[in-house]
């Protein structure tokens, strides 16, 4: 008897007369016919390495309590307008504090139902707009986009990448450590049943022990991560009795190739991460750079305008200790202000450069740097995170000129001069790697 409509094996009456044959596609299902299971293994890692950057999650999803992070915060060294157009993996910046964001991806379980209270979707191959959490197909790939705040400023987080792709580098990173060894631990696990080694209960005890001594060594009793789940459960279950209490050497080696194929997993996973560090990296010391040359610029104007350390002052008043500047001389030294503040340091976002940038402007023109009132609320909440609120009271350099008073003008550009020149001095402004 025949149940039509359904196509597979073990389901009575099936014919494969029944089934059409298809250019390019071999019936019978002897793809592998003659090899052994650990062949096999070999052949689906080099098809997981090949595909696995082809591949993108089904589903990407971010914690509400973050949901903010992307529309919200600007990208480092991008103008606001452009913030929407860019990739996932540019770092973003607090505007107040110049804490820099990066992010990170974590796999979520298959096992686990999505909190749709917790979590919103925002992208993915199968991503729609309003798509329901709680329905997901556990056959989904879903991807959790997790935001990271370096407080610090850029150089920390320069040092942060750098410490993961360090961990995942060949020959020196603990993580590549780790997958190589767990790749040996279920490679000689294989060999012993291949080698039909494993013989008795005690064979199997030594096998057992051996498999949790190098999962306690690597950290692997407890993994967080879902990846390594995966390759502790199969080595422990390769390396144990089956359901029955018995050896089963086949499904040893069927559960030693798939703790074989979460490794190979994981190894690519650590190169994923690895590239995507450096990458992070070089965009940061690109921007780095950038902010650097602008502060040394704004450094440079100012010390040249006013004669600070040894030089001699392009500007006559400050050249000659004049008290007082014509109304034309103040307007002019103002033009040059406002270059300083409304062009060259404008840019500035990240920390440590962003507080002294802030300092600066504000020294330098006031809140008429910028009429916008919520863009003065900005500079207010800038100043009081740095404890610098008080500058908020001072009559700025600018307003000093306009009122021809040009002894309180020159203090605050001096100041101004002093705030770059101590950022960009500052010892710990150099560190930006680990290794």
């Amino acid at each position: 008897m025949k149940v039509p409509g359904l196509l597979g094996f073990g389901i009575i009456g099936f014919n494969m007369k029944d089934c059409p044959n298809i250019p390019g596609v071999e019936r019978g299902g002897s793809f592998f016919k003659g090899l052994r299971i650990e062949e096999v293994q070999e052949i689906w890692a080099l098809r997981k390495r090949v595909e696995f950057s082809e591949k993108g999650a089904d589903l990407y999803i971010i914690s509400k309590d973050r949901v903010n992070f992307l529309p919200s915060m600007p990208v480092l060294g991008v103008s606001e307008e452009n913030t929407a157009k860019q990739p996932i993996w540019k770092p973003r910046v607090d505007p107040v504090s110049g804490a820099v964001i990066t992010s990170r991806w974590e796999n979520k379980s298959q096992a686990v139902t999505i909190d749709p209270t917790k979590f919103v979707a925002f992208g993915g191959m199968r991503f729609t707009p309003g798509i329901d959490l709680a329905d997901i197909p556990k056959t989904w790939k879903i991807k959790v986009l997790v935001p990271q705040e370096v407080s610090d400023g850029i150089e920390a987080a320069m040092r942060q990448q750098n410490e993961i792709a360090h961990d995942y580098t060949e020959g020196t990173g603990v993580e590549h450590s780790r997958v190589e060894e767990a790749l040996r631990a279920v490679y000689f696990l294989s060999e012993k049943f291949v080698g039909n080694e494993v013989k008795g209960s005690g064979d199997i005890d030594v096998l057992s022990q051996r498999a949790e001594s190098y999962l306690r060594i690597h950290g692997l009793m407890k993994p967080r991560d879902t990846v390594w789940k995966k390759v502790a459960n199969y080595t422990r279950r390769a390396a144990a009795k089956d359901s029955m209490n018995r050896i089963n050497p086949m499904i040893s080696r069927v559960l030693a190739r798939a703790a074989y194929l979460g490794a190979v997993e994981r190894e690519l996973v650590g190169v994923e991460v690895k590239d995507k560090a450096r990458k992070v990296y070089d965009y940061l010391d690109g921007v780095r750079t950038v902010t650097r040359l602008q502060i040394v610029l704004a450094r440079d104007i100012l010390g040249r305008m006013c004669g600070f350390d040894g030089r001699v002052a392009d500007i006559q008043v400050f050249r000659d200790s004049q008290p007082t500047a014509t109304v034309k001389e103040g307007w002019e030294i103002g033009q040059v202000l406002k270059v300083v503040s409304e062009t060259v340091l404008r840019e500035v976002q990240p920390a440590p450069y962003l507080a002294p940038a802030t300092i600066a402007r504000f020294l330098l023109t006031g809140s008429a740097y910028h009429p916008s009132g919520a863009v003065t609320r900005l500079v207010e909440e800038r100043l009081k995170v740095c404890n610098m609120e008080n500058l908020l009271a001072l009559p700025s350099a600018d307003r000093s000129l306009r009122d021809r008073k040009t002894i309180p003008a020159l203090e605050k550009i001096r100041y101004a001069f002093d705030v770059l020149k101590a950022v960009i001095n500052d010892p710990e402004t150099g560190d930006t790697k680990i290794f």
